[in-house]
C-alpha cells in the first residue's frame, strides 16, 4: 500500500525527532557535565540511554501503528522527566525506550507500508530524516541555550513529540492488517539473519561512538562552545551527504562492495581523526567518518528485509549504539585519552568490512545451494 502524502510526512518527521533526541545528550554533555562528570560517568549515561533503546526494541507488541503511539508517549514522558534531571539514569534508560520503540515501529511501518519494488528508497529516506534530525541538534541546542538552561531542551522535544502523536492520530491509514506480516519478511535464512544482526550492531555502534563523542573531543580540543555545534553537525551533514550519493551509487555498484569499500575508508578516518589537532581538521575527520559509515546500515536494512525474524536486527542495531559509545568513554577513561580510545570505532569498522565479505561468501554458497535443488 502507497502512503498518504500526510501520513508519510509524519512518519519522517517522527524519524527527524527520534534522530534529534539520541543525539540531544551528547550535545548536552560539554555544556551540562564539563568538571563535574567524568569521561566514565558520561560513558554510564550513554549506556543507560541506548540500553533503553534495545528495551524498547523488545517491548513491541500488536500494531506497529499502535507500537509507535506508545513509543512516542513513552518518549514524552521520558524527555519530561530529564527537563527537570538531565542526569537521571532512570530517566534516560526510560527516554531511550521510547525512541526505541518509536524507531522501531517507524522502520517496521516505513516497511511494511511500501511496495516491495520502492521499499529500500523508502528507508533510505526515512534514514536520512533521522540523520536531518541529528544534524540540526547541534547547532539548535547551542543556540537555544544562550537564552534557556540546556536542560530545557528536553522540555522542547517533549512537546514536539505531543505535537507529532496527534499528527500521526490523524493521519492514519485504513487496512493496515498486512503492514505486520509484510514487515516481518518471508525468508528463512538464520546465517543472513545473524549477520544482518552483526552488521547493524557495528554499523550504528561505530556512528553512534563517534558521533556521541565528537562534541565533547571537539570542545576538549578548542575550548570553545561553537565546536560543539560545528564538530557535531558536520558528522551528521557526513551522514546525510553519504546516504543521498548511496542511492544513486547502490544502482550501478553493488551494496556489498559498497559497503566494504566505505567501512575500510571509514576505518582511516578514524584513524585520521586520533591524529587531527584544530578546529578544521577535527571538523573534516569527522565529516569523512560519517560520510564513509553512512551508507551501511540503510543497506543492512535493505538485505535483511526479506529475512523473517527482522525485528532482531534493529534489537541488535540498539544494542551496538550502547555498547561502543560505553567502551569507547571506559577506554578513554583509562587510557587518559579521547583520542585512543577511538580506536574502539575504528575496530569496528574493520569488522564490518570483514563481514560484509562474508557475507558475499554466504550469498554465493545459497545461490549454488538453490541452483543445485532446482536442478
Amino acid at each position: 500500500m502507497r502512503l498518504t502524502a500526510a501520513r508519510s510526512l509524519t512518519i519522517d518527521l517522527i524519524f527527524f525527532a527520534t534522530g534529534f533526541g539520541t543525539v540531544l545528550l551528547g550535545v548536552l554533555a560539554p555544556l551540562l557535565f564539563a568538571g563535574r562528570v567524568n569521561d566514565a560517568g558520561l560513558a554510564q549515561m550513554f549506556l543507560s540511554l541506548f540500553l533503553g533503546t534495545i528495551a524498547g526494541s523488545l517491548l513491541l507488541w500488536g500494531h506497529p501503528a499502535q507500537s509507535l503511539l506508545r513509543g512516542l508517549a513513552v518518549c514524552t514522558l521520558g524527555a519530561i522527566l530529564l527537563a527537570v534531571h538531565a542526569s537521571g539514569l532512570g530517566w534516560l534508560f526510560l527516554f531511550g525506550m521510547g525512541l526505541g520503540m518509536s524507531m522501531t515501529s517507524a522502520n517496521l511501518l516505513a516497511a511494511g507500508e511500501t511496495e516491495a519494488a520502492n521499499r529500500a528508497s523508502r528507508l533510505e529516506f526515512a534514514n536520512f530524516s533521522w540523520a536531518l534530525g541529528a544534524m540540526v541538534c547541534p547547532w539548535v541546542t547551542v543556540w537555544a541555550v544562550r537564552v534557556v538552561q540546556p536542560g530545557a531542551m528536553f522540555g522542547f522535544l517533549a512537546v514536539f513529540f505531543v505535537i507529532l502523536c496527534g499528527a500521526f492520530l490523524c493521519t492514519r491509514a485504513p487496512a493496515m492488517a498486512a503492514v505486520g506480516r509484510a514487515a516481518e519478511g518471508t525468508e528463512r535464512s538464520l546465517p543472513a539473519l545473524v549477520l544482518c544482526c552483526l552488521l547493524a550492531l557495528l554499523a550504528v555502534g561505530v556512528e553512534t561512538a563517534v558521533g556521541n563523542w565528537i562534541p565533547t573531543l571537539a570542545f576538549r580540543s578548542t575550548g570553545d562552545h561553537r565546536a560543539i555545534s560545528l564538530a557535531g553537525s558536520l558528522f551528521w551533514i557526513g551522514i546525510l551527504a553519504g546516504r543521498l550519493l548511496a542511492t544513486r551509487t547502490m544502482k550501478s555498484v553493488s551494496p556489498v562492495i559498497l559497503s566494504v569499500a566505505s567501512s575500510l575508508l571509514a576505518a582511516l578516518s578514524v584513524l585520521f581523526l586520533t591524529r587531527s589537532h584544530g578546529l578544521a581538521a577535527l571538523c573534516a575527520g569527522a565529516f569523512l567518518v560519517s560520510f564513509w559509515i553512512s551508507p551501511v546500515y540503510p543497506a543492512t536494512i535493505a538485505r535483511g528485509g526479506p529475512l523473517r525474524g527482522r525485528r532482531l536486527i534493529f534489537v541488535t542495531a540498539g544494542l551496538g549504539s550502547s555498547f561502543l559509545p560505553w567502551m569507547t568513554g571506559l577506554l578513554s577513561e583509562r587510557s587518559g585519552s579521547l583520542r585512543t580510545a577511538l580506536a574502539v570505532p575504528a575496530v569496528g569498522c574493520v569488522l564490518l568490512a570483514g563481514l560484509f565479505l562474508a557475507d558475499m561468501k554466504l550469498a554465493v554458497g545459497e545461490r549454488r545451494t538453490a541452483t543445485g535443488a532446482g536442478g
